[in-house]
């Protein structure tokens, strides 16, 4: 949940906002836990406000009990709007509450063939300069599918510019990050860094035309992953620059995949 948005943490209603809890069904948050097809409740966002429904069905399984309302153990006092437990008592049936949980997460996987990026997962670092895009070429097939992002050395004005695309992986256990990757760059022209969180952990600036599979594992928590397309990272002057100008420039990736342990 982004407090920094629009909207807060809250949900509108008619003219008003909150108090709301949060439905969430996005596999790789810490909230996650609710089965969206048999978590029936008439008012769904009740779940995870930080009063526990007991009755009606939001005390159950399917509906991660009451996205963790009705255990002390569980009620989340940072994003629920009331405080836990004080108005509505717990009424706590959670058989792992208490308990070090180890719940297994799905795969997550992009191979940006919807044509754009999911904001529920991809975001940009306003640089001043070009964003990645995602891309249909005919004449530079993707790895797989018929899409794939794309960020070129042309679209960036400064010198000393750069492409920045973030994306948000979390995990209790950590995980492993895959993901195809196709680079037409020259140092010290341009190159195609790799970080997590704010960290270099690759470089990359050779010149292929095949897609090639990039692994790293991912430690426990909330990270950041940003792919960073760099114009002049050898701080080239403008001279030598304008001459070695003539490069390619484009960094390319695809079949990205985050495997949680």
């Amino acid at each position: 949940c982004n407090k920094d948005s629009a909207y807060g943490c809250d949900t509108k209603e008619g003219g008003e906002y909150g108090p709301f809890g949060f439905f969430c069904i996005d596999t790789r948050s810490k909230y996650f836990g609710i089965d969206e097809a048999a978590c029936q409740v008439e008012n769904r966002e009740w779940i995870g406000d930080g009063g526990c429904d007991a009755d009606g069905g939001y005390n159950t399984p399917e509906c991660n009990f009451d996205g963790g309302d009705c255990c002390e153990d569980t009620c989340d006092p940072e994003f629920s709007f009331y405080t836990c437990g004080a108005n509505q008592p717990y009424s706590c049936v959670d058989p792992d509450a208490g308990k070090a949980r180890s719940m297994p997460l799905p795969d997550y996987h992009e191979g940006f063939e919807s044509g754009d990026f999911d904001p529920s997962f991809w975001s940009f670092v306003d640089t001043g300069d070009a964003q990645w895009e995602v891309e249909n070429d005919s004449d530079a097939p993707a790895a797989e599918g018929s899409h794939f992002a794309e960020a070129r050395t042309e679209d960036i004005l400064d010198d000393f510019g750069e492409a920045v695309l973030e994306f948000r992986v979390s995990s209790p256990n950590g995980g492993k990050l895959s993901f195809q990757v196709q680079t037409h760059n020259r140092a010290p022209v341009e190159d195609l860094v790799l970080k997590i969180d704010s960290r270099e952990v690759s470089v990359i600036v050779d010149t292929t035309s095949d897609w090639r599979l990039e692994e790293f594992d991912i430690t426990k928590g909330e990270h950041v992953i940003s792919w960073v397309h760099r114009k002049n990272p050898g701080n080239l002057p403008e001279d030598e620059l304008v001459m070695m100008e003539s490069s390619l420039g484009i960094s390319r990736i695809d079949d990205v995949t985050f495997h949680p342990y």
